[in-house]
């Protein structure tokens, strides 16, 4: 809610807080959750300008997103925010595929999350996220 009101700082300090707590535990979800919050992290340092920050987030939730589809656990909420990640650098190809992918399991959550999310704004008019969003819809 932070993030999407333009509050970074107070969406940084919840991000922080929440990969404190992940980070503390042998929790179930703890290596996904890890990636989504350096994706989200990520975001905020992107929408203020600090590039090496976002950088190094985005390339950490890369990493490790990669290295769990190596291992066969892929999931369709981690490749959405994967998707943004890449949006956000520029890469639109593979977020398209990315947001393909997961809406292959969640197809309207998928695009209704989609249509709005503005990590997602540069996507906007290409045909394959139009398309998307169309049949999705």
């Amino acid at each position: 809610v932070h993030y999407l009101r333009g509050n970074y700082e107070e969406a940084l300090r919840a991000y922080e807080r929440e990969m404190a707590f992940v980070s503390s535990g042998d929790h179930a979800l703890r290596e996904r959750t890890q990636i989504e919050l350096n994706a989200k992290v990520g975001t905020v340092y992107h929408r203020q300008g600090r590039a090496d920050d976002a950088a190094r987030h985005f390339e950490r939730a890369l990493k490790a997103f990669d290295a769990r589809v190596a291992r066969g656990a892929d999931d369709p909420f981690t490749r959405y925010y994967i998707a943004c990640v890449l949006a956000l650098r520029g890469e639109h190809d593979r977020a398209v595929d990315s947001l393909q992918r997961a809406a292959r399991s969640y197809p309207e959550l998928t695009a209704a999350r989609a249509v709005r999310d503005p990590d997602l704004a540069s996507l906007r008019g290409l045909p394959a996220f139009e398309e998307l969003l169309h049949v999705h819809v």
